[in-house]
């Protein structure tokens, strides 16, 4: 009778570590391992309830039985757990690249009191940087202003992605950073001196100091609420 009172006291210390344990993240449809998950755990939580009732009947040889399918149960809601959590890790990992994730730009180095310039050589030079800044990052939409120095500024970046550069108004930095946060994966967008705190701002990020015209080459990238500045050079 002592042995199998042991058994049924570490039956149900399993059983408590395992119910303990921290809950699989909800998906929006249970996979079959959520699913099976739920049905075991109201399987365990009915052995508890049944393991209470018969405290006063620990020499019942049916004791025997419920521990072991207590224990069974433990074993395979354990393995259970460990292939949910392989199936969803890649899932939450996809979920935390996915987050806003927006690059914002002032258009690169131009001369000085011209209505629509091209670029300078360093401009040009800076805009090629940018491009390689951006390898190994992901990046899915490239937004300019109907401006030719901010097309010049992403067009290395966008070509070297196969991005098709998509056009906004510069006076509309609201549309811009709505199309920027509707969008699954990271955006770049390329705004002017006047705009580019407020796109920043907009997009929840702290706040960059009013740029002056020699001011090239910041790139501010704002996700989760957080801004980092970084400067790229030719």
């Amino acid at each position: 009778m002592h042995g199998r009172v042991a058994m049924i006291i570490r039956a149900a210390i399993v059983l408590g570590f395992v119910l303990s344990g921290a809950p699989v993240a909800a998906q929006e449809t249970p996979s079959p391992e959520t699913r099976q998950i739920e049905r075991l755990k109201s399987a365990l939580e009915s052995c508890t309830r049944e393991y209470h009732r018969s405290l006063r009947h620990v020499g019942n040889p049916a004791r025997h039985d419920i521990a072991r399918e207590m224990q069974l149960a433990s074993r395979q809601l354990a393995r259970c757990r460990s292939r949910a959590r392989r199936t969803f890790e890649p899932t939450r990992q996809r979920a935390a690249q996915d987050q806003l994730t927006v690059h914002v730009v002032r258009h690169f180095d131009t001369p000085k009191g011209e209505k629509d310039p091209d670029l300078l050589p360093q401009g040009a030079a800076r805009a090629e940087a940018l491009a390689r800044w951006f390898r190994g990052k992901r990046l899915c939409a490239v937004l300019v202003t109907q401006y030719q120095r901010t097309r010049q500024t992403a067009a290395p970046t966008a070509a070297g992605r196969s991005i098709a550069i998509q056009s906004y108004d510069a006076a509309d930095t609201a549309g811009a950073v709505a199309r920027a946060k509707a969008s699954a994966c990271p955006v770049l967008i390329v705004g002017h001196s006047n705009t580019v705190p407020d796109i920043v701002e907009q997009l929840g990020g702290a706040r960059p100091a009013d740029l002056k015209h020699e001011d090239f080459g910041d790139v501010w990238t704002v996700a989760d609420g957080k801004t980092e500045r970084v400067v790229v050079t030719p």
